[in-house]
């Protein structure tokens, strides 16, 4: 539904149909061969894919969501990102501990932004949720950097990657095609989709680990598995939240970006915490 809203330009309602999952699938392989790129690449070569990515996301997300003040958050998201690579890299050892500060800064920063708004100090917590999602997950891909650190870094980091990328890519294909069942009826995303998407996960990382003494047996498939399950949940309550808001047609256009690079940066963690967990 078309409308006009002072200030903000035509906006229209985001219901998110099948046509979305291609253009999300393609940006998801870009995006995961710029990853992979980067695990082959010494410990520098990751630190640029990720960055990459970061600006990416952030560029994307604050145009995307329309929302005001969107240079100072930009500037306070690509300094988030700069400084949690920064920290992640030189002491990877203690885990996302190093980043703490780096989120700390980041909401006194949050703050002082809103403040430095003056007479333009509208839609104040859109803005600062924005900006909070958009830091935690800049924060969170570099946990690759943590992966990459420890001992078969090189091969782990990779299956992560990969895993999360191939369970997005093939979960995005099957909801192009046949959606079912449907999460929910405003939404082309189905369980179906989801529980392929963690079948090739397993898969992908199965391949990539099974030489690593560490991950013999069903963990190198089970990394994999939950990882890109975790990667397909968080796409379809992207999706979900898209369908059910209002943006602007030119900000429309970005969705399938920001989906798909928040989908895959947000799932980093969990790839860390059970390449952890299992290798322990």
């Amino acid at each position: 539904m078309m409308g006009g809203v002072p200030g903000y330009g035509p906006r229209l309602s985001t219901r998110t149909g099948r046509s979305a999952q291609l253009p999300m699938a393609i940006i998801s392989a870009c995006a995961t061969g710029v990853l992979i790129a980067g695990c082959y690449l010494d410990r520098s070569g990751l630190v640029v894919a990720i960055a990459v990515v970061q600006v990416a996301l952030v560029l994307g997300w604050l145009l995307s969501a329309d929302a005001p003040g969107r240079v100072g958050s930009i500037m306070i998201g690509l300094a988030a990102a700069a400084g949690s690579d920064y920290s992640l890299y030189r002491w990877s050892e203690h885990g996302y501990e190093p980043v703490l500060p780096v989120l700390g800064l980041a909401v006194v920063a949050m703050f002082a932004h809103q403040l430095s708004r003056f007479r333009d100090r509208t839609r104040v917590v859109e803005s600062l949720s924005d900006l909070a999602l958009l830091t935690v997950a800049v924060v969170a891909i570099g946990g690759l950097l943590l992966l990459r650190q420890q001992g078969n870094g090189d091969r782990t980091t990779l299956a992560v990657v990969s895993a999360v990328g191939a369970g997005l890519i093939a979960a995005h294909l099957v909801d192009a095609v046949l959606p079912v069942p449907r999460y929910d009826p405003a939404v082309d995303r189905g369980f179906l989709a989801t529980v392929i998407g963690a079948v090739v996960g397993g898969v992908v990382s199965l391949l990539v680990l099974r030489q690593v003494i560490d991950f013999s047996n069903a963990r190198s498939a089970l990394v994999g598995a939950v990882a890109a399950l975790v990667a397909c949940l968080l796409s379809v309550g992207a999706t979900f939240a898209g369908a059910h808001s209002s943006v602007t047609i030119g900000a429309a256009r970005l969705r399938p970006l920001v989906g798909a690079l928040m989908t895959i940066s947000l799932s980093v963690p969990a790839g860390y915490v059970l390449i952890n967990a299992l290798s322990a």
